[in-house]
């Protein structure tokens, strides 16, 4: 019997160590995979253009996002910020810095309370708020649930709303802080035409701004261009296959 137990924690622990190895790097299968499973969501688009999208979740950050406009304008690259509300709210010159800069933002609801955690009426409370919190740009159009994932519930009202929601397909896991150096490997060897890059640059994300004149070097020396979400949309505007 002891052995039994042994075996099935053993088990167990090679379960949650695979969890957390598919959170720092999402093989094609993975992705494949939620793709359909869940086709009103937004995870890659299908191109065969070389264009990924260079998508940015919370903030702004006064420490953290005027050093990612300085990069991004050296490297003359542009791409989509999904913004919390609370922070456009008390930032508001630097929402109007990167949307002078080019860029495109969107919804990443209110804060970073997890969207799955929310009730239906408490998501939706929170992505209107958001979508009021900055004048221009997709706040009311594009969203990406804070945490990643959305209740059922909550995803029908945000389609029934029209709002397209973006997951991603490609994910180092920075928020746990991972060295820079895995940041931009992994990011660059996980892309390939038509992914969605999702990387954070919120309050004290320095490895990842650290990282990102690596991952759009990378990127580039692989043949592939980093854009906003709307130009690689642009490439196939029917990706995903719409169920509303």
């Amino acid at each position: 019997m002891t052995g039994a137990f042994i075996k099935a924690g053993m088990c167990a622990g090679i379960g949650a160590l695979g969890i957390i190895a598919l959170s720092f790097y999402q093989p094609r299968w993975l992705i494949a995979a939620a793709e359909r499973g869940f086709p009103e969501l937004l995870f890659r688009v299908h191109t065969d253009r070389p264009l990924v999208a260079l998508t940015f979740d919370d903030g702004p950050d006064p420490a953290v996002t005027p050093r990612v406009l300085e990069i991004l304008r050296r490297e003359r690259v542009l791409a989509t910020w999904f913004i919390t509300g609370s922070a456009a709210t008390e930032h508001p010159e630097l929402v109007r810095s990167i949307l002078s800069d080019g860029h495109q933002i969107a919804n990443h609801m209110w804060d970073r309370t997890s969207a799955w955690t929310l009730s239906p009426r408490e998501f939706a409370t929170s992505v209107n708020a958001t979508a009021g919190a900055a004048a221009g740009g997709d706040l009311r159009t594009v969203l990406r649930p804070a945490s990643g994932w959305v209740r059922p519930s909550a995803a029908s009202w945000a389609r029934r709303n029209g709002y397209r929601i973006v997951i991603g397909s490609v994910y180092a896991n920075d928020p746990l802080k991972p060295p820079s150096s895995y940041i931009g490997w992994a990011i660059s060897r996980m892309s390939s035409p038509g992914d969605i890059v999702v990387l954070h640059v919120g309050a004290g994300r320095e490895r990842t701004v650290n990282a990102l004149p690596e991952i759009i070097a990378r990127l580039r020396a692989k043949g592939l261009d980093p854009v906003r979400l709307s130009d690689l949309l642009a490439a196939n505007p029917t990706s995903p296959r719409r169920t509303n």
